[in-house]
């Protein structure tokens, strides 16, 4: 196995380094440079990063199958994301996986090249080593991304938008182009679709901790780094100064967090008498859970998506921030944004927060958990 596995590596350094591996030069700056697709054609689009990243693809893959009802449409998962699979094949054909493993690694490859992909596209618009490679050593005929520093894994290349200006999700339909489609004029909402049964395990789990009939303001603890995770007094202090206001709309507060921070949360509990959502073991029930909220506080991005899938006013917490990229709100969804001076949530001025939440409250219709669960 280690003498293949040795030439695998030597046979990928090979084509990865090959000096005849440079960018085309092919820009596409509009609709009328758009690459020529049979309408039976196969695409593949490569998103093997997070949560949210696939959730603002999901609008340019629905446009795609619009123009093209009867091409195949193929999307490469990660590990990170692969519980979305169900929500991909509501407009793609099969999903593939890519499992970070070599033997994963061996399978994907020989499935991208046996598939014979007309177009692979990358929508990253960071540089990614990975889904650059990912995407060249798909051998497919066209192969689009970004232009970006590792612009020569492509054939075709789109011009970017403004990344400290452009919201993330129109800047990712930039790669529409490439199929003849303006972002411009096209539906780039989100979207995010659970099954039935979800929803219905979500109402038999929460009218046992929630009264279905009353909004209910889902505060979600967590983050994906701990910059962007509540510490316990920082929740508490957040608790017990939105809790006067969110009686007087007769809404509750329910807490959303893993079970990794099951000490906190009931430290939180001990000190607040708050509610606590359960526990989930999957992207999809945690999903289904959060859905009842007529408003949402969270600092972690992947919530923020979903509320804009649902239209859920939303407070978005971030940190003091340096990438140079425009915030993850939640497209086209009412929200209000609060920023850290420093690089950790914990350290927002409460009041702040307190005050978005009350503009928004007094500005929506607060609907019912159970009404939340239904639309």
């Amino acid at each position: 196995m280690k003498r293949y596995a040795k030439k695998l590596e030597h046979f990928i350094r090979r084509k990865l380094n090959n000096s005849k591996n440079m960018f085309h030069d092919h820009i596409i700056h509009s609709i009328e440079d758009a690459i020529p697709l049979a309408p039976q054609c196969k695409i593949l689009i490569l998103r093997i990063d997070k949560f949210g990243d696939m959730i603002v693809t999901i609008p340019i893959i629905r446009e795609i199958r619009k123009k093209f009802p009867h091409a195949t449409i193929d999307i490469v998962l990660g590990q990170a994301n692969k519980s979305l699979s169900s929500n991909a094949l509501v407009y793609a054909n099969s999903v593939l996986y890519y499992d970070k493993t070599l033997l994963g690694l061996i399978r994907l490859l020989y499935q991208m090249r046996k598939n014979k992909y007309d177009i692979c596209i990358d929508p990253l618009d960071n540089p990614s080593i990975t889904s650059g490679n990912l995407c060249y050593l798909s051998n497919a005929t066209y192969t689009v991304g970004l232009y970006k520093s590792n612009a020569k894994k492509y054939t075709h290349c789109i011009i970017p938008k403004d990344r400290l200006k452009v919201h993330i999700v129109e800047r990712t339909a930039q790669m529409l182009l490439a199929f003849g489609i303006d972002p411009v004029v096209s539906n780039l909402d989100c979207e995010f679709q659970l099954e039935q049964s979800y929803l219905e395990k979500s109402r038999e789990t929460l009218k046992n901790i929630i009264d279905l009939q009353r909004p209910v303001i889902a505060i979600n603890t967590t983050g994906s780094i701990s910059s962007r995770t509540m510490n316990k007094e920082f929740a508490i202090a957040l608790y017990k100064e939105i809790h006067e206001s969110a009686c007087s709309f007769e809404a509750q507060i329910l807490l959303f967090g893993p079970e990794s921070q099951n000490a906190v949360l009931s430290s939180i509990q001990e000190h607040t008498n708050c509610l606590i959502a359960p526990f989930t073991t999957s992207f999809n029930e945690y999903a289904a859970m959060l859905k009842c909220a007529s408003i949402i506080i969270s600092p972690d991005t992947s919530a923020v998506h979903l509320a804009a899938s649902w239209k859920t006013p939303t407070v978005c917490l971030f940190c003091k921030d340096n990438t140079g990229t425009a915030l993850w709100t939640p497209y086209h969804t009412r929200h209000e944004c609060v920023i850290s001076d420093t690089y950790s949530i914990n350290d927002i001025d409460i009041y702040k927060i307190s005050n978005s939440l009350n503009e928004i409250m007094k500005t929506s219709n607060l609907q019912a958990a159970n009404t939340a669960l239904m639309s």
